[in-house]
């Protein structure tokens, strides 16, 4: 049997829980951990060193672990691991690839949390928690900014590269030729 002391115990700890529980519903501000998934590593020693080295922040990419310092690991823990390229252009590649995916993700998750109040909206209702609801919204749209911030800085800085430049540059010639070719033969076509 429940001695008072314990009740009172138990009935302290429940509502400490629910207070924590009420304040993080209703956060806005967001971590280093919301805008870049930092999380636990599982599996063998040298794979778990690999992921702590790269800063554990590892996603999935079909198939493989893409990390925000542009390494790259096989989902399989026994498999391939690749530190950063060397080469600036494949480097900033991975990076951007990254931030894209993770830009990805937090749209679709603030799309979804957004459709779900809107629907309780068009039934004629409010959520439950209307503060906790707007916080979240707010939390995501945050999380959806500071990872564009991210990604567009590893866009510009893959946009310096050498490599990319030349990709580009070639790119536009070949397109101005081929649009100067097809104005010469529509130019040459008379009746």
């Amino acid at each position: 049997m429940m001695t008072e002391e314990k009740r009172k115990q138990v009935r302290e700890a429940r509502l400490e829980r629910e207070a924590r529980e009420r304040q993080e519903a209703t956060r806005t501000e967001i971590t280093e951990e919301d805008i870049r998934p930092i999380r636990p590593f599982r599996g063998p020693e040298v794979a778990r060193q690999f992921d702590t080295e790269h800063g554990s922040d590892g996603i999935n990419i079909e198939g493989e672990v893409f990390y925000s310092d542009g390494s790259r690991a096989d989902v399989n823990p026994m498999g391939r691991m690749a530190p950063p390229p060397e080469d600036d252009f494949k480097r900033l590649s991975n990076i951007v690839l990254y931030w894209q995916t993770l830009v990805d993700d937090a749209v679709e998750q603030f799309d979804h949390e957004k459709a779900g109040i809107r629907m309780v909206q068009r039934h004629g209702g409010t959520p439950d928690n209307p503060d906790a609801a707007l916080a979240k919204l707010t939390r995501l749209q945050k999380i959806v900014e500071a990872r564009r911030e991210r990604l567009n800085a590893a866009k510009e800085a893959l946009e310096e590269t050498h490599t990319w430049r030349i990709r580009h540059d070639s790119r536009k010639q070949t397109e101005s030729e081929s649009n100067e070719h097809f104005w010469q033969k529509v130019n040459s076509i008379e009746v």
